[in-house]
């Protein structure tokens, strides 16, 4: 979604030293690894969630405003909670809990999974700034013989200086290639559209996001998305190479 750079400033670095090389790399070499992929896309939510007492952060850098770090993640029972995520766009620290929905069966070979979720973010400083944006989502992907589709609908009352109810229309593409010796790679595209939000400084905050880019999936920790983004609104911007994202689970 388009959002302005909202971080959560984590220090993770040692915590990588936690799993052994060695490890790793039998598992790559046998071909087990248990790949988890975070249960976002590029710009989108998607339809899963992560498992119960599944957590995971993400380390971002690159794209400047195009910032779309996906913070804290804890997994529940009943789905997830989503900590300094970047749903709302009104730049404040924000909480999100995602529910799974009933898993649907379509047929053998598909899979159907779609959560719904709400959001808080509120920021108050004393020069003046005081809002709390809101927002209510869903997200559903379908997955068949590694192609990938999600479709994510998100409605937000903002209350910053974008001051009005905005509607998000996200749509995502992806497919996964069949295993490596260097991890799993999935190419994805995504498009989202930005419908209302009054100007800001001037200029219009409402337009089409697209993102391409490609997920490595590395180990069963480690997953790296590299993307490129693109902003179409008064002040078009294309971000190149844009951003790397890491996302750890443990």
């Amino acid at each position: 979604m388009q959002q302005p750079a909202m971080r959560l400033a984590l220090v993770a670095s040692a915590s990588l030293m936690l799993f052994p090389y060695t490890q790793a790399q039998a598992q790559s070499q046998t071909g087990t690894n248990n790949y988890q992929e975070p249960s976002r896309g590029i710009i989108l939510e998607r339809g899963t969630v992560a498992g119960d007492k599944v957590a995971s952060i993400d380390l971002a850098t690159g794209a400047e405003e195009q910032d779309t770090s996906g913070g804290l993640r804890l997994g529940l029972y009943f789905g997830e909670v989503i900590l300094n995520s970047n749903l709302s766009g009104g730049g404040a620290n924000e909480a999100a809990v995602k529910i799974s929905l009933p898993e649907l069966q379509l047929r053998e070979d598909i899979e159907f999974d779609w959560a719904a979720y709400v959001g808080l973010a509120h920021i108050d400083i004393d020069d003046g700034t005081d809002y709390t944006n809101f927002l209510v989502g869903a997200s559903a992907t379908l997955e068949t013989q590694g192609f990938q589709f999600t479709f994510n609908p998100e409605w937000e009352h903002a209350d910053d200086p974008r001051d009005d109810e905005i509607l998000n229309l996200g749509f995502g593409f992806g497919y996964t290639f069949p295993e490596t010796r260097a991890g799993k790679f999935q190419p994805n595209f995504e498009y989202n559209v930005v419908i209302g939000g009054e100007e800001v400084n001037g200029e219009e905050t409402d337009g089409d996001d697209y993102a391409f880019g490609v997920r490595w999936m590395y180990n069963s920790q480690l997953t790296l998305d590299l993307a490129i983004l693109v902003q179409e609104n008064d002040r078009d911007a294309v971000s190149l190479p844009g951003y790397a994202r890491l996302n750890f689970q443990f």
